[in-house]
C-alpha cells in the first residue's frame, strides 16, 4: 500500500511540475524582452524544475517496479494478455521523457 500512495504522490508532482513549467516558466520567460534576461531566468527556472521533474519520474519507475512483481503473481498466466502492453508503454514513455530531461539539465 505504502509504494501505491508513493506512487501516486510522485505523479501528481511530476504531472504539477509539467503544468507548472508550460503554464508559469514559459509564459513568464516570453515577456521578458532581452534574450539575456530570458535565459538567466529559463536557467533559474530549469534548476528547480529539472531535479524535480527526474526525481519524481525515477520514483514513479522503481515505485511501479517494486508493484510489479505482486502483480505478476496474482494474474499469473494472463499478465502478458492483459497488462504487459500497457506496462511496456508506460515504461517507454517514462525512459523517453527521464531522458529529455537529463538531456535539458545539461
Amino acid at each position: 500500500m505504502f509504494y501505491s500512495w508513493l506512487h501516486l504522490i510522485a505523479l501528481v508532482v511530476y504531472l504539477g511540475a509539467v503544468v507548472g513549467f508550460w503554464l508559469m516558466l514559459l509564459p513568464a520567460v516570453g515577456v521578458l524582452e532581452k534574450h539575456e534576461e530570458r535565459v538567466r531566468y529559463f536557467v533559474r527556472g530549469l534548476k528547480f524544475y529539472n531535479p524535480l521533474q527526474v526525481g519524481s519520474l525515477g520514483i514513479i519507475l522503481f515505485t511501479g517496479a517494486f508493484q510489479l512483481t505482486e502483480i505478476k503473481a496474482a494474474y499469473r498466466e494472463t499478465f502478458i494478455e492483459y497488462l504487459a502492453y500497457k506496462l511496456g508503454l508506460k515504461l517507454l514513455f517514462a525512459a523517453i521523457t527521464l531522458w529529455l530531461g537529463l538531456r535539458l539539465q545539461r
